[in-house]
């Protein structure tokens, strides 16, 4: 079924409104969100950020794609790539070519296209994708403040109950990027973080943004209160700025890096401190048996409780 045909009318609820959030890992590296918000079982709206994918048996291995064909989703509401490195990026112009339609709004962040080829790390079909994309006028630049709805209410209703949907972009900082610009490229400056709530429960998806981007922006809001973070830049120590700036999550997720031996082991105890559950796609200890690892997590708005399903390497840290 197609997800991104949606108005301004309300989506009335019988029964569930449940928002599922994949994390998506693999055991070296690579990361990928896929976000799905379902009325009485049926996909009503849904998005990715980024994507990875890695060689199987004669084929890609790509989770990404995997769960989109499972839930039947036909095209994206939005695509967001949070920033331009390879990690976050491997098979995401096949998301792209596959799942955009008219209405789906491709998200890229601010400047990303002002640096030259060369620059740009083998990500060369990527960027050939997303400007196919801009020619069909669905790219959209994302920096501090920006409203991913664009001004569009998409309400959910039960009963006399709404549920407003909302995504605010945090980072990039406009300001930042353009002083930045002579300076050496650093992919993580750029990195999307934002906000999206649905009624009472928000969704901090963060990318790889790091200290100096994150106290720019972070300090100028009122401390977060949320039900899901993803920890950013796979648990290094420049993470931890946000913990000045989230007061609490109920649930936090991060990915594995092996080749910069991350998540630390230190933020994750300090992550850990404002949250009741963390969970992380593989184990340091299980890099030789699983390719992948998935957390799944279902918020069900109506009931308001979460549960969580892990696939191959997932797992919670105590």
């Amino acid at each position: 079924m197609s997800s991104n045909q949606l108005k301004g009318t309300p989506i009335f609820i019988i029964d569930s409104l449940i928002v599922e959030i994949y994390t998506i890992g693999y055991r070296n590296e690579g990361e990928s969100i896929v976000i799905l918000i379902k009325v009485d079982n049926n996909v009503k709206y849904s998005g990715v950020i980024d994507c990875y994918e890695i060689r199987g048996k004669g084929k890609y291995i790509n989770k990404t794609i995997d769960i989109l064909q499972k839930n039947n989703v036909e095209y994206l509401n939005f695509i967001c790539w949070s920033h331009p490195d390879t990690d976050h990026s491997k098979g995401l112009d096949k998301i792209v070519n596959s799942y955009s339609g008219s209405n789906t709004r491709i998200w890229l962040p601010e400047g990303v296209f002002d640096y030259d080829p060369p620059k740009r790390k083998g990500l060369a079909k990527i960027y050939n994708t997303m400007n196919e994309q801009v020619k069909k006028e669905r790219v959209y630049t994302a920096d501090t403040g920006k409203d991913m709805m664009l001004f569009e209410d998409i309400v959910f209703r039960k009963g006399t109950e709404d549920y407003l949907l909302q995504m605010k972009v945090y980072t990039p900082p406009s300001n930042i990027i353009r002083k930045k610009m002579n300076q050496k490229f650093r992919p993580n400056d750029y990195s999307i973080s934002f906000l999206m709530s649905l009624g009472q429960t928000g969704f901090l998806f963060t990318g790889d943004m790091t200290g100096e981007i994150i106290d720019n922006v972070y300090s100028k809001f009122s401390p977060l209160i949320l039900n899901y973070l993803k920890l950013p830049h796979h648990g290094t120590d420049k993470s931890k700025e946000l913990l000045k700036y989230v007061t609490y999550s109920e649930k936090v997720c991060t990915t594995l890096y092996k080749g910069q031996d991350l998540p630390k082991e230190t933020v994750l105890k300090e992550y850990k401190g404002i949250c009741e559950n963390l969970y992380v796609t593989n184990s340091k200890e299980e890099l030789e048996k699983e390719k992948f690892g998935i957390i799944k997590l279902e918020y069900d708005l109506i009931n308001k409780k979460c549960s969580r399903h892990f696939c191959k390497g997932a797992f919670e840290y105590e």
